[in-house]
């Protein structure tokens, strides 16, 4: 269970019973305080409900939706336009917004980042290149993440590669097409912070027919995404795919703290 503020901050005013959503009008800011629920794994969302998609957020904050969407609009912001694959692709539109997130480190010290550090391409994973057979003469090292399957000619890279294990397959052979799939796996497995820009698209209000309640797309938990929904409040202006072979990010281990770490992520407009 999320530990709940008990008061507002000075110069703030809670917009929700819990005080986990937050709203400072002098600094153009909407404050959401949650905690980290994940370290490490492929994403679809930067932020979530409680609840819903822990599995695939870094953080998870305990408030309905409609009330994130409320505090935007307060801070003076509109809507803009949903992810659309109708015909095609249509990225999600809508006013920019910086996030930043605060928290406090174990020892005690005050910490501030650009969400987006906290988020990177996916390399966590297999990386695939051509390849029939291995040159002559090459063996691969013992506790290589480095794989060769004669089957289907595919030389394959599991995760992140350094410069010196770069540098130490190249050694192996001067083969030219051996050496540009080593070099092709070096260049895929940099470490590249998430840089597309934040939009609040809005998501969008319908009418449940069984009940006849007018409810909020995003209470299904999409509430700051990195992966594109049309029923997102705030959504990424790119293409990036939620389905589980091509999910574009990842959570960038190492950057965001442990979790339970309580957060506050910090939303504002990017541009006047």
């Amino acid at each position: 269970m999320l530990a709940v503020p008990t008061a507002a901050a000075a110069g703030t005013t809670d917009l929700n019973e819990a005080g986990t959503v937050a709203i400072d009008r002098d600094a153009g800011e909407l404050l959401l305080r949650g905690e980290v629920v994940l370290e490490r794994g492929p994403l679809e969302m930067l932020v979530c409900r409680v609840g819903t998609k822990e599995h695939e957020s870094i953080v998870a904050v305990d408030t309905p939706a409609v009330t994130v969407h409320a505090g935007l609009l307060a801070l003076g912001l509109e809507p803009g336009s949903a992810v659309d694959f109708t015909d095609g692709f249509r990225p999600p539109a809508g006013p920019k917004l910086d996030i930043e997130m605060r928290w406090t480190a174990a020892d005690g010290t005050a910490k501030t980042a650009d969400a987006k550090s906290w988020v990177r391409r996916s390399i966590d994973r297999y990386f695939g290149q051509p390849l029939k057979t291995l040159p002559a003469g090459v063996v691969i090292p013992k506790g290589s993440e480095l794989r060769h399957d004669p089957r289907y000619g595919e030389l394959s890279w599991y995760g992140p590669m350094t410069d010196a294990e770069r540098d130490g397959l190249l050694a192996l052979s001067d083969d030219v097409a051996f050496r540009a799939a080593i070099t092709r796996f070096y260049e895929q497995t940099r470490e590249v912070p998430l840089d597309a820009a934040w939009v609040f698209a809005g998501s969008r209000f319908f009418h449940d027919p069984a009940t006849g309640r007018r409810l909020y797309g995003a209470e299904g938990g999409e509430l700051v995404c990195v992966a594109n929904f049309p029923a997102a409040t705030i959504d990424i202006a790119e293409r990036s795919t939620a389905e589980n072979a091509g999910r574009v990010y990842e959570a960038w281990t190492g950057r965001v703290p442990p979790r339970g770490t309580a957060v506050t992520v910090v939303l504002k407009a990017a541009e006047k």
